[in-house]
C-alpha cells in the first residue's frame, strides 16, 4: 500500500523525520494487520508527494518494522 506521510517535513534534521516516518509506518501497518486477520504481512510505501520518502515491511509476530529508505533526505 502506498501511504502520503503527514509528518514529513524536510527542514527536520534526518534523525527526527527517520524517526517520523518509522512511526507512522507502524502505526498504519499495526492498524492493516490487526484488522485483517488473514493479512501476515503488509509492504508500505511511504511518499512525500510524488516522491518515494521510504519503504517498510511489517510482519505478524515481528517486534519491528524493516525500513528502507530512498530519498536523500532520509537516506544514512
Amino acid at each position: 500500500m502506498t501511504f502520503e506521510s503527514q509528518l514529513f517535513k524536510p527542514e527536520k534534521p534526518k534523525k527526527d523525520l527517520r524517526e517520523l516516518l518509522e512511526a507512522e509506518a507502524t502505526l498504519a501497518t499495526q492498524a492493516v494487520v490487526s484488522q485483517l486477520r488473514d493479512i501476515d504481512k503488509v509492504l508500505m510505501t511511504l511518499t512525500a508527494g510524488d516522491k518515494t520518502l521510504a519503504t517498510a515491511e511489517a510482519a505478524r509476530g515481528r517486534d519491528r518494522l524493516l525500513m528502507t529508505y530512498v530519498d536523500e533526505r532520509v537516506k544514512e
